[in-house]
C-alpha cells in the first residue's frame, strides 16, 4: 500500500512540474468543457474530456491514448480515496489495487502494443471502451462510502473491457 501511495504522490509531483504557472493540472488531464453526443462521436467525446487526447491513428497515439485514459481513471479513483477517508482496510486495499492497475499498463495489453499485433486494433471499439472508462471515472465525484464497492466493480469492468478490445487478458487473469 505504501508503494501505491508513493506512486500516486510521485505522479502528482511530476504533474505539478508539468503544470503551467496557474497551478492547473497538466493539459492532458484537464477535463474538457465541450459536450458531444458520445454515441455519435466517441473520439470527440474523449478529446472533450481529456485535453490533447491523441486518438488511435498510429502506434504512438494508441500507446499515449492508453496512458491518458488510465491516468484519467486513476486520478478519479485517487480523488475518491482522499475524499472518503478514512476507509475500511479491505476497501482501501481494493482502491490501492485499482490505482496500481490504472497506473501501469496490463502486461498482456502492453505486449499487444509492443509486438506489432496492434495493427488488428479496432479503433472504434477501443474508443467505445475508452468512453466507458471515462464515463465511469466521471461518476467518482458522486460516489459515497456505501456505493464505493459497486463503483470499484464498475471501474474494474471498464478496465477489463479496454483490455478485451486490445486482445489482452483482463488483469485478473494475468499470471
Amino acid at each position: 500500500m505504501r508503494f501505491v501511495l508513493k506512486r500516486v504522490l510521485r505522479l502528482r509531483e511530476l504533474r505539478s512540474l508539468r503544470s503551467d504557472d496557474m497551478g492547473r493540472e497538466p493539459r492532458h488531464c484537464r477535463r474538457g468543457r465541450r459536450s458531444t453526443n458520445r454515441m455519435e462521436q466517441p473520439l470527440e467525446f474523449l478529446k472533450g474530456k481529456i485535453q490533447d487526447f491523441p486518438g488511435y491513428a498510429d502506434d504512438v497515439s494508441r500507446w499515449r491514448s492508453d496512458e491518458f485514459v488510465r491516468s484519467y481513471v486513476g486520478e478519479a479513483v485517487a480523488g475518491l480515496q482522499q475524499r472518503l477517508q478514512p476507509l475500511d482496510a479491505a476497501v482501501g486495499a481494493r482502491i490501492g489495487d485499482m490505482l496500481i492497475r490504472a497506473g501501469f499498463a496490463n502486461p498482456a495489453v502492453y505486449k499487444v502494443f509492443e509486438d506489432g499485433a496492434r495493427a488488428k486494433l479496432d479503433a472504434s471499439a477501443m474508443a467505445a471502451a475508452d468512453v466507458r472508462a471515462v464515463e465511469v471515472a466521471e461518476r467518482a465525484q458522486s460516489i459515497d462510502v456505501a456505493a464505493l464497492p459497486g463503483y470499484l466493480d464498475d471501474v474494474s469492468a471498464a478496465l477489463d473491457g479496454r483490455d478485451a478490445v486490445t486482445g489482452g487478458t483482463p488483469a485478473a487473469e494475468v499470471p
